[in-house]
């Protein structure tokens, strides 16, 4: 592989210097800039005015930009929604700014990406030229291989800006969608036709980061209170504006829970169940997700007065309150959920499309790690620990959905598989939830019948 470059100034992962993390106005403004230029930077995707995006930020204000990245990556590490969508976005500008950028800004940036000895450019895939040649049965050059490739003239290329080869197991989209050919563990392919593949990897990297800072976060108290103080100004003033929950008229209607809450998680949808474990390891969720896991727990059945004493009991940050000043100040928010506050509306629990877009979603935002570690406890609780070939043939099928990113049909197959594989689409949780206690329920009546 070649040295390593300079990467281009407004690559998120360049080396920026940042001085002491303090909660400040310019710490906010820095976030407000940062997070105002992605919004706008998002709304013309596709169009013809990214060159005047560009002209908002001239050169020399792109370490302000990148500082207020990191601002923000800190405060995305105790709000999974607002990681969702700073991925996201980021993901969404990086690779216009790559597609636009000249060869040795994309060179800089992939090898960065890639682990070393993972990544083949233009002058280390011609030493393969007389394989490939013999592979393909071509003629005496490379650019008869270009030409095979592209299916057009080489005279309209630039042949040292397209071609990349990537190790195959770095490439795990490229391969599951037949993108590419592959040669000796290598998959060959054009950069144009790898970026999405890219882009995947981006948006890896940064989850990744993400993660670090979230595990030093809970260890580190003084910065915990410098991210949840820069979230809820984000929160108030700026995130709901762009991703607010809404309000939806879906419900669902005879479910009946026995016992305590913690006695139905098996029950709960995979987002709902992730929660309920973080609330009673931590003790804190972000704004969305308190609001997430307050309705379904409403429409679960639980009364007012019950979840006041849930999130008091649960709450890391009632520590050393009473009940009555919880009450005063917190219990507002409980209370507004099931309308007896504010503009009284009876809020009923989001679909899972709002969810995925702007609460907690379990295949959309934990990482593949998480999720097939996940999913492999659930299924060993079902069917042991040995588990049949056929069920990891089936799970291998939920992980694919999974990263091709058809979440709701990767929750439809998880609970398929917990309840004998009936045929079901999930596009609630609280479809989810009925499903699974309905299926209970036949059993029980099943096992009861089969003693008498």
């Amino acid at each position: 592989m070649g040295e390593r470059l300079i990467s281009p100034s407004w690559y998120i992962f360049r080396q920026v210097e940042l001085n002491k993390v303090n909660v400040d106005d310019e710490g906010y403004r820095l976030i407000v800039a940062r997070i105002n230029f992605l919004s706008f930077s998002q709304s013309k995707l596709g169009s013809n005015q990214n060159s005047f995006t560009e002209r908002l930020i001239e050169e020399d204000t792109f370490n302000e930009q990148l500082k207020g990245h990191l601002l923000l990556r800190i405060t995305a590490s105790v709000d999974l929604r607002l990681k969702s969508w700073l991925i996201e976005t980021e993901g969404d500008y990086f690779i216009e700014k790559l597609k636009a950028s000249d060869f040795e800004e994309q060179k800089a940036v992939l090898y960065d990406l890639y682990p070393k000895n993972s990544l083949l450019l233009f002058d280390e895939i011609q030493e393969m030229i007389p394989e490939i040649i013999d592979k393909f049965g071509l003629q005496d050059s490379f650019d008869s291989y270009l030409r095979y490739k592209l299916k057009r003239s080489i005279k309209r290329i630039n042949p040292k800006e397209i071609i990349l080869a990537i190790k195959f197991s770095e490439a795990p989209y490229l391969l599951s969608n037949r993108k590419g050919d592959m040669y000796k563990g290598w998959v060959l392919i054009n950069l144009e036709r790898a970026m999405s593949s890219i882009k995947k990897r981006f948006e890896r990297k940064l989850r990744e980061k993400i993660d670090q800072l979230s595990a030093r976060v809970e260890k580190d108290r003084h910065l915990k209170n410098i991210a949840i103080q820069y979230y809820e100004f984000i929160q108030q003033d700026i995130f709901d504006k762009l991703i607010k929950p809404t309000r939806e008229s879906f419900n669902i209607s005879g479910i009946e829970l026995e016992g305590e809450i913690e006695d139905n998680l098996d029950k709960f949808p995979p987002c709902i169940s992730d929660l309920m474990m973080r609330v009673n390891q931590t003790g804190y969720l972000g704004h969305s997700e308190r609001f997430q896991l307050g309705l379904f727990l409403k429409h679960a059945g639980m009364p007012v007065d019950e979840q006041l004493q849930f999130w008091y009991s649960k709450a890391v940050d009632n520590l050393g309150i009473s009940f009555e000043e919880f009450n005063k100040k917190a219990g507002y928010i409980i209370r507004h959920i099931y309308g007896l506050e504010g503009g009284h509306i009876d809020y009923q629990m989001p679909s899972c499309k709002t969810i995925q877009d702007k609460m907690y979603c379990r295949f959309r935002h934990a990482s593949i790690e998480t999720n097939q570690e996940l999913l492999e406890a659930a299924y060993k609780k079902k069917f042991g620990d040995q588990l049949p070939e056929k069920i990891l043939q089936f799970m291998n099928k939920i992980m694919q959905q999974t990263i091709d990113g058809y979440y709701s049909t990767a929750c439809s197959m998880y609970l398929s598989g917990l309840i004998n594989f009936q045929r079901i689409r999930i596009n609630h949780p609280l479809i989810y939830l009925k499903v699974f206690t309905d299926f209970e329920k036949k059993n029980e009546t099943t096992e009861s019948k089969s003693e008498n």
